[in-house]
């Protein structure tokens, strides 16, 4: 495992760090919730104190650090405001993840070539 990654875009580097600080950085952990109803969904929403986004009318995506950790108290507030979570998944963010927040374009895009080597890698060193 590299110690440092670099991330290169159009030839300018636009991040340099650790992997672990570069995914906690800009894509965080993410756990997706599924509810038995849009409603409950909704409700489940306006619950939780960090950055939520509607995937579905019944499903809810939460961007945060340290998913494992915080995902108990999570679920213990929302069963005691009698919201059922139906699915859970925790996903922890991949080197991927980081470039494509960094720079709009996955690594394993086939679509448009680069006009050379260095318009866009993710070095480790």
């Amino acid at each position: 495992m590299a110690e440092r990654v670099i991330v290169v875009d159009h030839g300018r580097i636009i991040a340099d760090d650790s992997p672990a600080r570069l995914k906690a950085k800009h894509v965080g952990d993410r756990i997706t919730l599924g509810f038995a109803t849009s409603p409950d969904a909704a409700a489940a929403a306006d619950r939780i104190p960090h950055q939520v986004s509607l995937l579905e009318q019944r499903t809810l995506r939460i961007s945060v650090d340290g998913a494992p950790g915080l995902l108990p108290g999570i679920l213990e507030d929302l069963r005691a405001a009698g919201l059922g979570v139906t699915s859970i998944e925790v996903t922890r963010p991949t080197l991927d993840d980081v470039f494509l927040q960094l720079t709009g374009r996955s690594l394993r895009e086939g679509g448009a070539a680069p006009e050379s080597a260095v318009d866009r890698e993710l070095v480790e060193v």
